[in-house]
């Protein structure tokens, strides 16, 4: 949080709106990281210890023998497998499941040690902003990358910040996780001439209109 009448220059600063844990278990149908914390995926591959039968694929999901988050995944042979995949959110208590399968698409029990699950996740919890902007004062923020979880915003901007407009933020990455339906950078009301240039934005703008007369200003949003 920038508050009051800080006036903090701020250069390649790197923050995240939750808290990053990394996780490895043995395969099991179904696990998760911790039961009392809502999370969003953040990373996942896994290494076959022991291949399975010719054409067995490993799915993993959010439902019991779904593929929400991947599928088709080689453990036919040995060895670490990276494979494209979606960062889901859950609640806190929910599960994320894993399931083998032949050639033909239906499960087979495997071995808790011939694959290994390797992934992190982050904390996501509303309101976890990677910067929360509420200041009289002349910040100036060059460069950096802010990034919100899947249940928050990449920056806040509130209060002072938005009455007065003495802050600079320039060539700077700012995102949520989850751009379809939280945004990069947001309002408490509406702030026009926003002093964000130059700035990459991975989702939507709320109550936010950069300076330069476009909803983007010079600012790429992506």
């Amino acid at each position: 949080m920038i508050g009051d009448s800080t006036s903090p220059t701020i250069t390649g600063c790197e923050s995240i709106g939750g808290v990053i844990s990394s996780h490895n278990i043995n395969f099991l149908e179904s696990f998760q990281p911790y039961s009392d914390k809502p999370y969003m995926l953040f990373s996942i591959a896994v290494k076959v210890n022991t291949a399975q039968e010719s054409g067995a694929t490993l799915k993993l999901g959010i439902t019991e023998g779904g593929d929400e988050i991947a599928s088709g995944i080689p453990v036919d042979s040995t060895g670490w497998k990276y494979f494209n995949f979606n960062r889901v959110e859950r609640a806190a208590g929910e599960y994320l499941y894993a399931t083998v399968v032949d050639s033909g698409g239906n499960p087979i029990s495997v071995s808790s040690d011939a694959i290994k699950i390797y992934y992190s996740v982050i904390t996501n919890y509303a309101d976890c902003y990677s910067l929360y902007l509420n200041t009289y004062g002349y910040v100036r923020i060059e460069g950096g990358t802010f990034v919100g979880n899947g249940a928050s915003e990449g920056i806040k901007i509130a209060g002072a910040s938005i009455s007065v407009k003495n802050w600079l933020i320039t060539n700077a990455t700012i995102e949520t996780l989850d751009p379809a339906n939280e945004y990069s950078v947001t309002a408490s009301s509406s702030l026009t001439d926003a002093p964000v240039y130059n700035c990459v934005l991975v989702g939507g703008l709320l109550n936010v209109t950069p300076a330069s007369g476009t909803a983007q200003g010079s600012n790429i949003q992506v």
